[in-house]
Formats: C-alpha cells, sequence, structure tokens
C-alpha cells in the first residue's frame, strides 16, 4: 500500500496538480477578508488550546471581540501559518522539479518560485477589502522556504551517510 502511495507521489504531473494545489489554498486563505480571516485564525486557535466551549455560545461579533482578546495568540498562528503554507509550497515544488543531479538547482529554482509565489500573493492582499500586503509576511513565508531548504539538506546528509555505512558493510 505505502508503495503504491509513493509511486502515485513520485508521477510528475500528479506533483505538479499537489503544487497548484497548494498555491490555491494559499490564495484562497488570502482572498478572504480581514474580518473572516481572523474568525477563522480564532476557530483554529479555540481547536488548538480545547476552548470552543467558551465560544459556543456566543454570536458572530461577541467570537470576533473574544478572538482579539486573545491577539497575540492569534498573531503566533497567523505567523507560523505563513511558515508552515510555505515550507509544505517549497517542499512539493522540490519534489515536483527533483533531478537527481542537480540538487542545488533544484532548491534555487524551488526556492525562488516560491518567494515570487509569495510577492505575488501579498501584492494580491492588497486588493482584498481590510487585508495588507507587508514585507514582514513575505519575509516569513520566505523563512517557511529557508526552512524547506534546511529539511532538504538535512535529508541528503542523512542519505549520504546511510549510503557510507552500506558501502562500508
Amino acid at each position: 500500500m505505502m508503495r503504491r502511495i509513493i509511486k502515485i507521489i513520485q508521477n510528475r504531473i500528479i506533483k505538479w496538480i499537489l503544487v497548484i494545489g497548494c498555491m490555491l489554498s494559499i490564495f484562497a486563505m488570502s482572498h478572504l477578508d480581514s474580518v473572516k480571516s481572523w474568525y477563522m485564525t480564532g476557530k483554529v486557535l479555540t481547536t488548538i488550546e480545547q476552548t470552543t466551549d467558551e465560544t459556543s455560545d456566543l454570536d458572530y461579533s461577541e467570537e470576533i471581540q473574544y478572538y482579539s482578546a486573545k491577539e497575540s495568540a492569534m498573531l503566533i498562528l497567523r505567523k507560523s501559518a505563513h511558515v508552515i503554507e510555505y515550507f509544505v509550497l517549497f517542499l512539493l515544488l522540490f519534489n515536483a522539479l527533483y533531478k537527481p543531479s542537480s540538487l542545488r538547482n533544484n532548491m534555487v529554482i524551488a526556492s525562488v518560485i516560491a518567494v515570487v509565489y509569495a510577492v505575488l500573493d501579498e501584492i494580491h492582499q492588497l486588493f482584498v477589502p481590510g487585508r495588507s500586503g507587508t514585507v514582514l509576511d513575505v519575509l516569513t513565508d520566505s523563512l517557511g522556504v529557508f526552512m524547506g531548504c534546511l529539511a532538504i539538506l538535512v535529508v541528503v546528509k542523512l542519505n549520504s551517510k546511510k549510503k557510507e555505512k552500506t558501502q562500508v558493510t
């Protein structure tokens, strides 16, 4: 079963469909107006904190006020989402572009595409009511890309050590 899943993911068309799906997901989240975006983040926060009972009897505007009182946690959650989104986007791009002979080029191209998409996403947000495009968000997104690069380098290093051990024995 696991081999079948891996084989499907290795299919080039599927790889690019996953990249496009991730980009569309990021676009959809960015297209939410500020109130809907804040509300959605609040729902995620209360789920994480397991405090949904506290908000179950509140109407929409009271719920928004409740989330606003937790502004620091909301901000951390929102910035973490940026990092995670672009970490995943980078890995999907890297996987779609992957050629064993040009690891560095794969990483550079995937990084450039992901960061350019982050810039375009922030420009898109300039046209969404209540949202703004910020350089800080591009930098936060770029942190996710950088972490993706580090993850790839760690995996490559671990695989090379594993190969060395099997060749020695």
